[in-house]
Formats: C-alpha cells, structure tokens, sequence
C-alpha cells in the first residue's frame, strides 16, 4: 500500500475527538421536551418619560415578536397584570422565563435595559441594553437585543451556576498492583504516580439483569475529580455491558495543555501529504473556495470544538478541564462517558486504524459506528443518572438529530464560529458521523438493545450511504464495485478515492439548489475518482459514478449546470499554486455517469471516452445482522375504503367526509396519521401522533411547541390556553387542552392519552374553527381500539 495515496479526510480527526458543540446538542435534543419554552415580558417600567404609554406598549409587542420568531411562546401580556414579585406573577402565568425591561433617558436617547429570568429559580441568565434617539431605531435594535439575549440565555446554566470540573491540583496516592485502570491529573512539574482504579469484575456467564447506576453524590462531579472519574467508568459499564480488560488512563487537562496535546496529536495524523491530498479533492470536487487552507482551518475548529478524544496509539482519553459552549456541571461527566466508551470499544472489538482502510467513505462509515455507539452510550448513561427509561432517551435524541439538517444544527447551538465558517464539506463529514451514526446504531439498538450493537463492530457498515439509511445497512446493501478511473496521459497521481453519498451531495450542490440534489444523492450507487497533476501544477478529475432508479440522467444535467460554478473557481487564486481549468466533459450512459475535468479541450474527448470503458460490477447483499423483524411500529396508519388502521397506535376509525389524507411533513417519524380538508383554504387538520414521552415536564414541551406550530400555520400570532379537561379516546381517559389564537378564529385541541403502561402516549391534534359537534369530534369519537400497539414492544 502506498502510505502517500492513503487519505484520512479531516473531519475523521475531529471525529475521533468529542465536539463539543454535538455534546450540546444532543444534550439539547434529548432535553428540548424537558424545558417549554414560554416568555413573560413584563409592562416595561417607565423612568422620566423615557417612553409614552403607546410606545412603551409598542416595545413590548415587539419584545413578543422577536420571541415568536425564535420559536418561544409569549404569555398573553393580560395575565400580568396582576399584583405580585415578578417572579410569582410569571409562575402564576405559566412562564419558564421571564423578561424585564426598564426605560430611561440618558443624554437625549432612550436606553432599554433587558434582564433575562428563569420563572422556576429567579436566576438571572444574562442581561442587555438597547438605545435609541427616536422610537423607530429604537424598536429595530431592541428586537435584535432580545433574540441575541434568548439565544445566548435559553438553553444554557446560569453564569454562577458551573463550578469547576476538576480541581487544579488533586493529591496522588500510590498505585495498587492490581490496578486495571488509572486516572491521572493534569500536567504537573515532577507529577506523582496516579491514583489507580479497582479492577472491574469479570462479565458474568449469563448476562445480569442492566445494573441502575448509583445516585448521583451530593458533591456532584466538580469537587472530586478521581472519584468523579472512577464512578463514570463504572456506570458507563453497567449501562454499556461492556467492561475493561486493560488498564485505562484519563487525563482532565486545562486549556493550553488540552491544546497542545489536541494539536501533537493533529501534528502527527495531518502529515503534509495528507493535508495536500484533502486539498486537492477540495480544489477538484469545488468543495471550497479556491484559497482554502486545509491545515489552517482545522487548527481553527479543533480549538474551538473538542471537548475530549480518545487516543487509540496511547490507550488513553482526555478531556478539556474548562469545557467550553457553557455545558454545564455534567458536561465532564457526559464527556468522560463518550470516550471512555471510546476506550471500551477498542478493548472489547479493537478499533481498526482508519489510515488501513480502502477509501474516505469506509473511513466515514467506520467513524460513524464508533462515534454512534458512543453517543448512545452516552445518553444512556444520561438518562440512567437521571433515573429515566434508556430506550427512549436514545430514540428521542435520535430522532431530533435526525430532523434537522446540519446547518440547522450548527445554528442551533449558537456556538460554532468557526467551524460555520468552515467550508460545507468539513461541516458534513463532521457532524455526520454523531448524527447519522447515532440515528444508525439507534436503529439496530431498537431492535435488540446493546448486544446487538455489540454485533455491528463485526460488521461495520461500508459506506456513508448505510449510515445515511440504515435499512440499507439492516439489508446488506453495498455498493457497486467501480474501478479506480485510468490516468489521463502526462499526469501523475495525487489522490484517489471514492466520495461515497454524502461527499457526493455536497459536490453537486454547490451550484445547484441543495433540495433537488438531495433528492438524487440518495440513489447514489457506487463511485471512484483519481485526481492527477501535471508538470506545471494543473489538477485533473476523472470521476466515474453509478445511479439507481434512472437518475443518471439528472445527476449528469447537474453536473452541467455546475459548470459556471467551476470557471468562477478556476479564476480565483490558490495559496499552493495548484490551479485546475473549468474545461470539462460529461457523458452518461446505462446509469453510469463521468466528468472530466480540468485537461486542454484537444485531450478532454479522448479521456472521457477511456473512462468511460467500465461497467458498474454488483457486490452480493448480505443482512449484516442475520434476519431481523421487520418493526411494525414503523409502519404508518393505512387508510383504504374512507377507514384508516394503525397498527403502530392499536386503533382504527374512519376519514371524516371532506377530509383526505395529505403527506405534508410525511419525514416527522412519529406523525401516525395526518388528515386536512378537501378545500385548502379551511384551516382545519387532524393528526394522531405517537410519544415516547414519560414525564410530565416532556409533555408540557409537547404540547407548547404543537400549540406555536399550528398557530404559525394558520398565522394566529400569540397563544393562550382556554382550559384543560378530562376527555375519552376509544373508551380511555385521556386529558385535553384547548389553545386560542390571537389572530385567528380557529382552536386548537390537543389530547394525550397514556400508552403502554404510561411508557409512551397518543397524541390526537385538532385544528379547526368548529364551535358544535363536527368533524374533529366525530373522528375522535369514532376512534376504536384494535388491539396491543405495536409501539410497546419497542420500548420494553
């Protein structure tokens, strides 16, 4: 093998290393249902006619709005009126935060002073000032004040809330032989031997019932960090069933120590050869601006980003003392229980040194298992500390990830300058692998828990695209066998490789609009691709890639309207002095399709024409896993002859007349059945929905965020609560809450019902303006139940 043509792309050094802004979100994603966002903006107190009446009323319309726009619901201003602390007053109203404004005038401007709340301890989250001459400015710059406090405040502990994670320096004591494993502090001058841990029991000859991990400690995770760290591992085993074998080193390093380690390790795995080989396929695929520095940018995102890593070469994890993005005081914990399942993996599977394997995509697929397992290890590990079920934690997380695209998550996190910043291709193969290699191994952990997972490490999936759909991973599904394109004459080799789905995406929407690409990207079948250089530093492409379902012909026209896309680049300069023409050929044929790219007009004919002798070879499927049930509780509601059934939810009824079934919003994966009007411009629509939902503060959640979308689809402006009542579904309590709309006649009404024990709930969603009995009531009372839901199966 040659060393100089095996590539590592640069985002699989950050996914072998924790980022913390994926920490955040997960975090985010399983804890969004546990924390109803809804706003009280406070009467704005007037100092020294700063403000009139109409004006300061005004202001805190737009206060409202600006929230709205957020997705944070406004208490209804009338419902704080009343007498009373604030603090009170927003608890008596139902608020989670709440906003206090004061005006005053300071050298002919009005200045607004902003202080953000939380309603359940009074904690003060962050505060701003806005200004303004006149009251026109003045309102502008006071809605952008109030989101940039939201994001900042929303999400995120108090300032005063985070104590240190790890103490600066922590007493050593002498290793016991039998140690299996060791923590080690930070960096000291003439550090001490480590304290050791006890050795961890064998497993046992039968699998145990799932050990419970001990309650938390009153001192938390912050004043003891050995003890923090011992107790971690333990848990992490419990949850995981998997248990050391060898010993295990931790280090809990400050900010220039965790930097400079971060960085020696990037020194050694980000050689000169490989920097230049990712940036030739930035250059030639047109990933990135012309002057993209590879090796600057990650520098760049490693500092800003990973919160920990494990190092397969030393057998030992690391994790930043200060962690950053405000994590909170379980922010160490919740990294050390990532890597240190890094750790097990490698000592119970052996972890494959990506450098060994064929090409990127393999490489990105392998990461993904890796870094998947280790996210569910690390909610499960949550979710047991909190005392809560593991399945649904980890489908929940999963699901949240899963429906939103990469960007929005970045975005979400508030966070992510730099790597934002970062051109898309490192942003998807970054975050890929935590996301879609979450959603994966959560798949295959529905069907048969972790020691099913366990299986997978001896039959990792193969390629981006059965991480991106895990029933072509469950199926065996593989890609076809494609050749390694021939050189064009006079050039000699600088990268090879296969882009696989995702690359694939992104190179083919970077001209054209992302939606229609991501449309064809998913019957990506197999491709390869060389790219060469000649004597004066010009690049060329030769791509050949393999399309299912006759999109080989709309992937070549997008190909073609990328064309400007690449002349544009070709006349930007290079810091490297690499250069690559826009002159190209595109040919598709039998749904195979080739591009090349960047050879003289008189040499572009010949060399498309010998790249095109090839023929896409099938590889034989084999389920990875052996024969696994299909889930039943993935098969959506059936409707035929005006009556629907749902074996997921255990019920059947009929279509109301008028009504038909529509698949707006078909990809929300625990939307049952969704049902609108004939004639569209009836605000009406009826949903029955599924919740793995098991405490009240998730349902709250549920219902506040249901309430603000159906008031956004029928722009109904704030939301009130009418009332709460007892109601019946299929001859079963269930408990009703009914929403008005500011600015629009209709009513919403949303149900749950407990199912399976109260482990997951139906939810039945009402839209309309209907005063009497009509259709929405008719349904609901037509409802009958049609034995077991196949959802508790899931969750047992």
């Amino acid at each position: 093998m040659k060393t100089n043509l095996v590539r590592r792309p640069l985002a699989s050094l950050l996914a072998g290393p924790l980022p913390a802004l994926l920490l955040a979100l997960v975090l985010a994603a399983a804890a969004q249902a546990a924390e109803p966002r809804a706003l009280a903006v406070f009467p704005i107190d007037v100092r020294r006619g700063a403000l009139n009446a109409a004006g300061a009323l005004a202001l805190e319309a737009d206060l409202r709005a600006a929230a709205w726009d957020l997705g944070v619901e406004s208490v209804a201003p009338e419902r704080l009126r009343a007498a009373g602390e604030p603090l009170a007053v927003a608890r008596t109203a139902q608020a989670t935060h709440y906003l206090l404004v004061s005006a005053a005038r300071v050298e002919g401007a009005t200045v607004l002073s902003l202080r953000l709340f939380r309603a359940d301890t009074g904690a003060q989250l962050g505060a701003a000032r806005a200004a303004g001459v006149n009251l026109a400015p003045m309102r502008t710059d006071a809605q952008a004040t109030l989101r940039a406090l939201l994001k900042a405040g929303l999400g995120r502990p108090p300032a005063n809330s985070s104590a240190p994670v790890a103490s600066e320096r922590e007493p050593a004591t002498p290793a016991t032989p039998t140690a299996p494993a060791e923590v080690a502090a930070a960096p000291q001058p003439a550090p001490e031997p480590a304290p050791a841990l006890p050795a961890a029991p064998p497993p046992a000859a039968t699998a145990p019932p799932q050990p419970a991990p001990r309650k938390p400690s009153a001192a938390g995770s912050n004043a003891e960090p050995f003890a923090t760290i011992r107790e971690v591992i333990a848990d992490v085993e419990a949850v995981r069933g998997l248990h050391r074998k060898n010993n295990l080193r931790v280090e809990v390093l400050d900010d220039d120590d965790f930097s400079r380690t971060l960085r020696e390790k990037a020194a050694r795995e980000l050689t000169p050869a490989v920097l230049d080989q990712e940036r030739a396929r930035w250059l030639a695929f047109g990933l990135a601006p012309a002057s993209a520095n590879p090796g600057e940018i990650l520098r760049t995102v490693l500092d800003e980003q990973v919160a920990g890593f494990y190092d397969p070469r030393t057998h030992s994890l690391t994790v930043r003392k200060n962690l950053p993005l405000g994590l909170g005081p379980d922010g160490l914990r919740l990294v050390l229980a990532h890597e240190i399942e890094h750790a097990l993996q490698d000592q119970s599977f052996g972890l494959t040194p990506l450098a060994t394997l064929p090409d990127e995509d393999v490489r990105l697929a392998r990461t993904a298992l890796y870094e998947g397992d280790a996210m569910a290890t690390m909610l499960a590990y949550a979710a047991a500390r909190a005392h809560k079920p593991i399945k649904p934690a980890i489908l929940d997380a999963a699901q949240a990830m899963r429906g939103q695209g990469t960007q929005a998550l970045l975005q979400q996190s508030g966070f992510s300058s730099a790597l934002l910043a970062a051109p898309e291709i490192l942003r998807e193969e970054l975050v890929m692998p935590y996301s879609a290699g979450l959603g994966l191994v959560a798949e295959v952990y529905t069907r048969g828990g972790f020691p099913l997972v366990d299986k997978m490490f001896a039959h990792p999936p193969l390629s981006s695209h059965q991480v991106l759909h895990p029933e072509a991973y469950l199926q065996g599904e593989l890609p076809f066998a494609i050749p390694q394109p021939p050189l064009p004459p006079g050039t000699k080799l600088l990268s090879s490789g296969r882009m696989g789905e995702l690359a694939s995406r992104i190179a083919l929407s970077q001209c054209v609009d992302k939606q229609v690409v991501a449309e064809l990207a998913d019957r990506w079948a197999g491709d390869a691709y060389v790219i060469s250089q000649a004597a004066d530093k010009s690049l060329t492409l030769v791509w050949r890639s393999a399309w299912s379902g006759d999109t080989s012909a709309p992937i070549a026209n997008v190909l073609q309207m990328s064309s400007p896309c690449w002349d544009e680049h070709a006349a930007e300069k290079t810091f490297d002095g690499w250069t690559i023409s826009g002159a190209h050929r595109i040919r598709e044929a039998g749904g195979k399709v080739v591009l090349v790219r960047g050879l003289p007009e008189a040499q572009l004919t010949a060399a498309l024409n010998s790249a095109l002798r090839f023929e896409p070879r099938a590889q034989p499927h084999a389920a990875p896993l052996g024969a696994l049930a299909q889930l039943k509780s993935r098969e959506r509601a059936k409707v035929a002859g005006g009556r629907f059934t749902s074996v997921r939810l255990g019920l059947e009824g009929s279509v109301p007349p008028g009504f038909d079934v529509t698949t707006e919003d078909a990809s929300d994966p625990n939307l049952e059945l969704q049902l609108r009007p004939v004639h569209s411009d009836v605000p009406a629509l009826l949903q029955l929905r599924y919740l793995a939902a098991v405490d009240d503060e998730a349902r709250e959640a549920f219902l506040t965020s249901s309430a603000i979308a159906l008031s956004k689809r029928v722009k109904g402006g704030g939301v009130a609560v009418v009332g709460t009542q007892t109601t019946t579904i299929a001859a079963a309590e269930a408990s009703e809450r009914t929403f008005r709309f500011e600015d629009s006649p209709a009513k919403a009404r949303i149900a749950l019902q407990p199912l399976c024990g109260g482990k997951a709930f139906l939810a039945v969603v009402r839209l309309g303006t209907e005063e009497n009995k009509g259709p929405g009531d008719r349904f609901v009372e037509g409802l009958e139940r049609k034995g077991e839901p196949a959802v508790c199966a899931e969750l047992e």
